[in-house]
C-alpha cells in the first residue's frame, strides 16, 4: 500500500525505487543516475521504463568508464561534458527506446528558447512535427543528436541541400502561422 510511503519524488526519479528499473529489475547507480538526467534534462517528456531503456543504451554506446570519468553519478551532465562525437554516436541509439510520440515529445521539451526565438517560431511543436514528417524519425535523431552536442556545426554539413530545403520550409511555415504544416 503506497498510502503509508511519503512522497519522495523528485524531478530525478525514473518512478521506481532507488536501484530498481521501472519493472522492479535491478538497476545500477550509473544507470540510474542516467536514467534520472534523463527524466529531468527531458522535463519529464521521458520517464520510467523508457528512460532506463535510455540510460542502459547510453551506458552501453559511451562506456560505464567514461561515464564514471564525467562524474554522471555525481550529477555531471552529460551533453555539456561528453564529447561532440560521443553525444552523436550514442543519443539516436538510445532514442530507439522510445516511441514516435516520445520522440517527438523529447524533441520538443528540450528546444531551447533562443533557438524558438531565432527562429521565430511560435510553438517547439510545430517544428518538431514538421521535421518528423519531412526528414523522418532516423534523420531527426541523427540531426537531433547535433543540435544536442556540445559546441556548433553547420548545418550544411550534415544536411544534403533537398534536407537543408526541409529545414526551412518547416521553420517558414511555424513562423508564418504558429501551426504544423501540412503532411505531403
Amino acid at each position: 500500500d503506497d498510502t503509508t510511503q511519503p512522497d519522495t519524488t523528485d524531478a530525478g526519479d525514473v518512478g521506481a525505487a532507488p536501484g530498481e528499473g521501472a519493472a522492479g529489475e535491478p538497476v545500477d547507480e550509473l544507470t540510474d543516475a542516467v536514467a534520472d538526467y534523463i527524466v529531468a534534462s527531458s522535463s519529464r517528456a521521458v520517464e520510467g521504463e523508457s528512460a532506463v531503456c535510455m540510460a542502459e543504451s547510453i551506458v552501453e554506446t559511451v562506456g560505464r568508464e567514461r561515464l564514471e570519468e564525467i562524474g554522471v553519478a555525481d550529477g555531471g551532465d552529460l551533453l555539456t561534458t561528453l564529447e561532440r562525437p560521443e553525444v552523436e554516436s550514442g543519443l539516436p541509439p538510445a532514442m530507439a527506446c522510445l516511441d514516435d510520440q516520445q520522440v517527438r515529445d523529447l524533441i520538443s521539451s528540450t528546444l531551447r528558447l533562443d533557438v524558438l526565438q531565432s527562429l521565430n517560431a511560435r510553438s517547439p511543436d510545430c517544428l518538431v512535427d514538421g521535421w518528423f514528417e519531412g526528414f523522418g524519425r532516423e534523420k531527426l535523431t541523427e540531426l537531433y543528436a547535433v543540435w544536442a552536442a556540445p559546441g556548433s556545426v553547420e548545418l550544411g554539413t550534415v544536411l544534403t541541400p533537398d534536407e537543408l530545403g526541409i529545414l526551412g520550409d518547416v521553420i517558414a511555415e511555424c513562423a508564418a502561422t504558429g501551426e504544423a504544416p501540412a503532411t505531403p
